[in-house]
């Protein structure tokens, strides 16, 4: 995530988004240790290993900025995630994806969440696996919300529409 996209969130999110990338992290050092290590892993996931530190360093640096620096910063721009349950979630997830694209989704941006699925699932126990990992978690149920608009902005707004 840019720099500059990092104003836009508090502290206690920062932190979050801290903790899922450490996670996502160690999720990718473990599959790299699977080739035998980091050089002999695919050059898809040394780039994927690369972006995720650098984004744990901004991430690192804007805490310590602020930690340094304890001037109030505006609240985030949404307060969609306080106010959604799992079931308008449930309803998001399945009205924007096939189930093919919830995979892929899932695949690209949870990969935790990814590696849980075997083909017996159908599709709301994957939906719900995923609604599991971000629910009580705010920083990441608004990137939650935030890649479901990107990457199906009809789906979303024919849903999330007021």
């Amino acid at each position: 995530m840019p720099e500059s996209d990092l104003r836009h969130f508090d502290l206690t999110t920062l932190r979050l988004l801290l903790q899922q990338q450490q996670e996502n992290l160690a999720f990718q050092v473990h599959t790299a240790i699977l080739f035998g290590g980091e050089e002999f892993a695919s050059l898809e996931l040394r780039n994927q290993l690369r972006s995720i530190r650098r984004h744990i360093t901004e991430l690192e640096s804007e805490i310590a900025r602020r930690d340094a620096d304890p001037a109030p910063f505006p609240a985030p721009a949404s307060p969609a995630p306080a106010l959604l349950n799992s079931t308008q979630l449930r309803r998001l997830l399945e009205g924007a994806f096939t189930a093919d694209e919830f995979e892929i989704f899932c695949y690209d941006h949870y990969r935790a969440v990814f590696s849980q699925f075997v083909p017996a699932m159908s599709q709301t126990q994957r939906i719900q696996r995923l609604i599991q990992h971000v629910e009580g978690k705010p920083a990441l149920l608004q990137d939650l919300l935030d890649q479901v608009r990107d990457a199906n902005l009809p789906g979303f707004e024919a849903i999330m529409a007021p």
